[in-house]
């Protein structure tokens, strides 16, 4: 999966930003990316970026594990979570 790709035309062209944001942007869905991210180590950053939300979310209503948004372990983690009403994210690892 590619999250974020190099535009290589219009007037984001040399960026690294999410394509299907540039075409919105442009008003242009044919806007021409490749997928920049390495083989290795993608999955790693996208778990880091989901704990970066998880902390950001928590910030935003006063603390840690306060936020609707909370990364769970196992499924009876993530039922916890979801009879409190929160989203719950099961990440392996």
């Amino acid at each position: 999966m590619c999250v974020k790709g190099q535009v290589t035309s219009g007037s984001h062209a040399g960026t690294c930003v999410s394509c299907d944001d540039v075409a919105a942007d442009q008003g242009d869905t044919a806007v021409t990316c490749y997928c920049k991210a390495p083989a290795k180590g993608f999955a790693d950053l996208q778990i880091a970026e989901a704990y970066n939300m998880q902390s950001y979310i928590d910030s935003k209503a006063g603390g840690a594990g306060l936020g609707w948004y909370r990364i769970v372990k196992s499924p009876s983690e993530a039922r916890a979570v979801i009879a409190q009403g929160k989203l719950a994210v099961v990440l392996a690892g």
